[in-house]
């Protein structure tokens, strides 16, 4: 067999694989000595004597293990390359990608690195993401860009043990504060601190009463918020959210903006699991001996959705 054919077999035989560009071959001849029987590849057992040819590559031969130097596929001693009748085959770099001898040796694959790490990046963005993006939702839970909360319109502690209101709620209850209207921030935060004062020292609150109170600035203020029974209506304290407007709505409409901020008030209860999507929607007049929230705003009140006229 030619040189050419041995390598084309070698080729085919290992189709599944490319190997790398070789050079033209070197061929020399390996002699065992003083042997019956010789192992080659998958233990074919050939009676002696037996010359085997053996092929180097160029490209290979700088990989040979030092240890076992040869000369053109010849052992420069065939001594120490023959023990006991069984040759010692060189040592082979196990990533240089050339057929050797029937055998392929494969460079690692580095894509398998590179998806690896990939993985490992996602991985640790997603867990960064959620650090960063849980707390947040947690924060804007308890603030909200369009309600201000207690500490910013000065409110003053409860004097006494706060009732946790069990959630999500059914009922929305409407009031007004029976005070002043309010225009700006500043006349609405002090009519909140009155609010709060009168509640507290004149009816004996521990805090202001309602849950949320609504300006005519197009604010809206926290209260006793959404966790924390309120004290707006006998019977209904500890299953609803009591909202009020802050004014006088008898004989006059409160300004749009009002109405727009109560009812996102509304919406980001049902948003976050505070009001249930079934809630009923009442005016304080409606359940009490009082004209609260007012006749004109009561009129209005009862085309929003959610209003039934029983509770």
């Amino acid at each position: 067999m030619s040189l050419d054919q041995h390598h084309e077999n070698l080729v085919n035989n290992n189709k599944s694989h490319k190997p790398c560009h070789l050079k033209q071959p070197e061929v020399n001849n390996a002699y065992v000595d003083n042997s019956n029987e010789v192992y080659f590849g998958h233990r074919n057992i050939f009676q002696g004597p037996v010359t085997i040819e053996t092929v180097i590559f160029k490209d290979v031969k700088e990989n040979l293990d030092k240890g076992n130097k040869t000369d053109g596929g010849i052992a420069k001693n065939p001594d120490e390359s023959t023990r006991n009748g069984k040759e010692e085959y060189s040592k082979y770099n196990p990533n240089t990608p050339c057929i050797v001898n029937g055998f392929l040796w494969i460079k690692e694959n580095a894509k398998n690195h590179m998806k690896i790490t990939t993985i490992i990046i996602i991985v640790v963005i997603c867990i960064l993401a959620i650090a960063i993006i849980v707390p947040a939702v947690l924060l804007s839970r308890k603030k909200s860009s369009f309600i201000l909360s207690r500490s910013d319109w000065g409110a003053l502690d409860p004097s006494g043990v706060t009732t946790p209101l069990p959630t999500p709620v059914n009922y929305v209850i409407i009031h007004h504060t029976a005070t002043e209207n309010c225009t700006n921030q500043d006349q609405c935060i002090k009519n909140l601190q009155y609010i709060q004062k009168f509640h507290m020292e004149s009816r004996d609150f521990y805090d202001i009463g309602y849950n949320f109170l609504v300006g005519g600035d197009g604010q809206a203020y926290e209260g006793r918020g959404w966790t924390v029974e309120g004290a707006h209506l006998f019977g209904y304290n500890s299953k609803s959210i009591g909202i009020a407007f802050v004014g006088t709505f008898n004989d006059i409409m409160p300004p749009k903006r009002q109405i727009e901020v109560c009812q996102k008030v509304i919406k980001q209860g049902l948003d976050w699991s505070y009001i249930d999507k079934d809630y009923k929607l009442l005016a304080a007049r409606q359940l009490a001996g009082t004209e609260s929230p007012g006749a004109v705003l009561y009129a209005d009140v009862k085309t929003w959705p959610h209003w039934v006229k029983e509770p």
